[in-house]
């Protein structure tokens, strides 16, 4: 994305924040249909997965140190969950225009 799309991205984000209606809202999703961005989510691995690394750890016994620079590669497949945030009745869907503007989440 430049960063001249990312400016008009945040710009169309910040109109419909500032007032939600109809028009800013499908503004908004135009641009956003358009878009690449960042989405904060969590790895969900299956429990095989979770397993291998846990019996990894375990194998390491007191020295974790051990596990620095060791390559742990899923057999099964990792879903990504989307973090969707929630403030009393409302829920929101966090998406960030570029990493820097993710930050440290």
């Amino acid at each position: 994305m430049t960063a001249n799309e990312t400016n008009i991205l945040e710009a169309a984000a910040a109109k419909f924040t500032a007032e939600r209606n109809v028009p800013n809202f499908f503004e908004l999703l135009q641009i956003l249909s358009e878009s690449f961005v960042w989405v904060p989510c969590y790895a969900v691995m299956s429990d095989n997965d979770r397993e291998a690394i846990e019996k990894m750890i375990s194998d390491a016994g007191d020295d974790l140190n051990s596990l620095v620079g060791r390559v742990f590669t899923n057999r099964d497949a990792t879903r990504f969950v989307p973090d969707i945030l929630q403030g009393g009745d409302d829920y929101f869907f966090p998406i960030f225009s570029t990493p820097e503007a993710m930050g440290e989440y």
